[in-house]
Formats: structure tokens, sequence, C-alpha cells
């Protein structure tokens, strides 16, 4: 690979790599969200901004004038999301309310608290760079400064590395993988994946057969997050032939949207708008949460799942609406999601948020089954997690939700790539169908997971 990297700066950007190198991950910027009231019905075009019913916007477009700023709708304009097939769906929040501030450059905390006094603002609040979920520095397990030579010097043939992926391979070690592809929609078919995250490396001769390419945003030119994208999509995809890396799903078409430019939500938006029932929006972002005041740090101690802000969780509801599974990262800041401190509602977010992490208590939904908390995955976002400062790959509990009222514990680990091998075939071989049908054995889920090395 002949990619030139950019060094990341400040802390919260480190990930692990051989000899450091690659993977050092450079912090995203932070982005300033608002949020209108319901009742202006604002209209954000290129020569300002208006009130559909006729309130006065004077205030808000000469703040936006004076600071040179500009107001843009978050998931496109109303017109367009009123045609989406989730108006007046339930739970799904009006996503014609969010708005994004373009040319905050690094005042955005000051321009936060000036543009929320405005009456036609509800609320508007700061989210943090998001980043690759990673743990921690240092060489990945089980590599040698010799492996690492060797791989920047390249070799003229690429090896078969199956022999390395044991988390292919039956439980204790693995998922196992081989046993699933016996069965039917066992390795991915007719299942697309979209990863959410910042850069990929689109050429790499072993994501061939089934890579459809960047559908949204713009790739970081940053050498270690493409490491880390391209890591991802190995995990989930990667071709099966006699060089390199096998997929845990390695029939699944795999693509790639990229949240630079436009930011996590409304990439996951998009993302959604390219699938269909049943197919997989996985985020591998996330970023500091209210734990350590949001500060970015070098351990990514107390980085959230992107869930936690409102319009990430507003742009998962609505994939969800939509049949779309949407897997995250958010284990490895080492947090309990179920701690009391996320109950409590920031400031600066609206008044009818609630924890996303802890949703709404009730009755299972009538197609859920104790026995296979998966069964309703097209609609369900599952969240995979470590237990509180564990780096183990083998603990941690994970939510499965359905419409946010009901939800099933199973273990988890911090990558959540893998997480994909589980989603995607039950719902190839049953939901394409028609016919659910029950999970596979319990070895399906017990097994632990894989984690590339760029995780």
């Amino acid at each position: 690979m002949t990619d030139q990297g950019q060094p990341a700066q400040g802390p919260g950007a480190s990930g692990p790599g051989p000899d450091g190198a690659g993977f050092t991950y450079r912090g995203a910027e932070h982005e300033l969200i608002v949020v209108a009231r319901p009742e202006a019905r604002l209209r954000a075009r290129a020569d300002g901004v208006r009130s559909a019913v006729g309130a006065d916007v004077s205030a808000l477009n000469m703040f936006l004038s004076d600071e040179q700023l500009a107001l843009e709708p978050l998931f496109g304009s109303e017109e367009r999301l009123q045609q989406s097939m989730t108006t007046g769906v339930e739970n799904v929040p009006d996503l014609g309310l969010f708005y994004r501030v373009r040319g905050v450059r690094s005042r955005a905390q000051e321009l936060r608290a000036r543009i929320a006094a405005l009456p036609e603002v509800d609320t508007a609040y700061v989210k943090p760079g998001a980043v690759p979920a990673s743990t921690g520095s240092g060489r990945p397990t089980g590599e040698s400064a010799d492996d690492s030579r060797r791989l920047k010097e390249g070799t003229p043939v690429t090896p078969d590395f199956g022999s390395r992926q044991g988390y292919l391979r039956p439980a204790p070690e693995g998922i196992d993988a081989h046993w699933a592809w016996q069965r039917p929609g066992g390795s991915g078919q007719d299942v697309t994946v979209i990863d959410v995250e910042g850069a990929w490396q689109l050429g790499h001769e072993d994501l061939a057969a089934k890579l459809a390419g960047v559908v949204v945003g713009t790739p970081l030119t940053d050498l270690a997050w493409r490491n880390h994208g391209t890591a991802v999509i190995g995990v989930i995809g990667g071709d099966r032939n006699e060089r390199g890396v096998t997929g845990i799903v390695p029939d699944a078409v795999t693509a790639a949207a990229s949240f630079q430019g436009i930011g996590t939500a409304a990439a996951i938006h998009a993302a959604a708008d390219r699938l269909g029932p049943g197919d997989v929006v996985l985020v591998e972002l996330h970023r500091p949460g209210p734990r350590f005041d949001y500060e970015q740090r070098d351990d990514q101690r107390g980085y959230l799942a992107l869930e936690w802000w409102p319009d990430d969780f507003a742009a998962i509801r609505y994939a969800t609406a939509k049949g779309v599974i949407v897997v995250e990262a958010a284990g490895n800041g080492g947090e309990s999601l179920d701690d009391a401190a996320y109950e409590r509602r920031p400031d600066e977010f609206p008044t009818w948020w609630r924890n996303p992490f802890n949703p709404p208590t009730g009755p299972p939904a009538r197609s859920w089954s104790a026995r296979a908390p998966l069964r309703p995955a097209p609609t369900a976002v599952i969240t995979a997690r470590t237990a509180p400062g564990s780096r183990s790959p083998t603990t941690g509990p994970v939510w499965t939700r359905r419409a946010g009222d009901a939800r099933s514990r199973r273990p988890a680990a911090s990558g959540t790539g893998p997480a994909i091998s589980r989603a995607v075939p039950r719902k190839s071989s049953g939901t394409r169908t028609r016919s659910p049908g029950p999970l596979p054995p319990p070895r399906w889920w017990s097994a632990p997971w894989p984690r590339c090395k760029a995780c």
C-alpha cells in the first residue's frame, strides 16, 4: 500500500498498529447541531432561512450572516422527508427539526449558546469528533515485529491467512463460521452491509468480489482511518479464495458510507436510504461522552455509542423503521450503559430526549423469542459492547431492541464487525423468505468475538 498518512493531533485519536504506524486516528471535527421549534416550521435555503408559517426569523438570519455561518437541513428538505416511508411512524422523531451549522471552525461552544437563545430554536448542542472504536495503543495481539516488517516490505504473492482466522473456527475459539456456511443464507447471500466510518482501501486485492464502493460522503485522506475501514470490511466480507482472509459472510455485498462533510447522523440516514428490510448498517464510530466532560482521551475511556446524541439516534430510528438492522460500536469506552448517570438529560439536549441505552420496558413484541433474541432482526437496533472497564472480547451484554419496547441480553464484544455474522445470515435465510423460523443452536452466539487488528 502506498497511501500517505497524515499524523493525528491531540488526545483520543490513538489506536493500535505495528510499531505505532498507520493506526493513529486523526480526530474528526466537532458538529454543531440545531433543533428547531416545531411551531416555527423553519425552511433553510442557500439564500437564508424562512418560516413556512410566517414566523419572524430575522434575528436568526442576522446571526447567521454576522457570523458567516450557514444553516442546512441535516437530513434533507422537509419535502423530501415527507416522501419517506417513515412519515407518521410511531417513535420516529421529526427529522425536519434537525439542522447542522456550517462554518463554526473552533467556535462551536461559543456559537452554541448564542444560537440556542434565538426564539426559533429549541436547543443546540455540540457533538465531539467521532473516531473509530479501538482498544488502546500497542501492537495487535499475536503479531510479532518480524510479521510487521514483512508486511511493510510486502511479498510478491499474498499467502492464505485462513490459518490465522481463529474466529472462524468452532467455539470456544471462534463462532463456527464454517458450520454456518453450510446452512441456507449462512454466508450472507442477498444481503448488503454498509460500513459507516471514515475511509477504506477500495482497491484492496481481498475485497474485489463483493465491494460496491462508497455510496455516500467523501473518504478521509488518512492512512489510519483507511486501515481501520479496510480491516472491518475484510472481517465481514473478505473474498473467499486462496489468498488473504475470508470474511465471516463472504457472499454479502459490502459498501461504505463516509461521514466526512455530512456528519455521522446524515451518513447513517443516507446509508439506510440505500438499503432494504433486513440489510445492515454497521456504525464503527464512537465519541467522547459525559463521563469525562466530553474530553478526547488517548485511552478512549468514557466514549459512547453514537446513539447517545439525539440526531444520531433519530437517524437510527429512521433506519430501523425501514426494517434495516443497525449495529453500533458501544463498549470500547469501558462504560456501563446501565449507569444511572445516563438517565440524566444533558442541559443542551431537547426536553423530549430519553436515554437510548435504557429504552422503556414493556411486554415483548409478539415475534420475540427468549431463546433467540435476534429473531425480529429486521427491526432491531443491536448495540455491541464489553463489560465496564473490560477489554475482553468475551464479556459484556448487548441490548437488542425492537421499536424501543423490548430488549434482551446476549454476550458480545468490543468489535462490532463480527456481529454482522449473526445478523446477516439470520436475515438472508429467514426474512427474505418471509419465514423467520428458529435461529441456529446457541453456539451461534456464545463463542468469543474476533477483533480486527485496527479495532
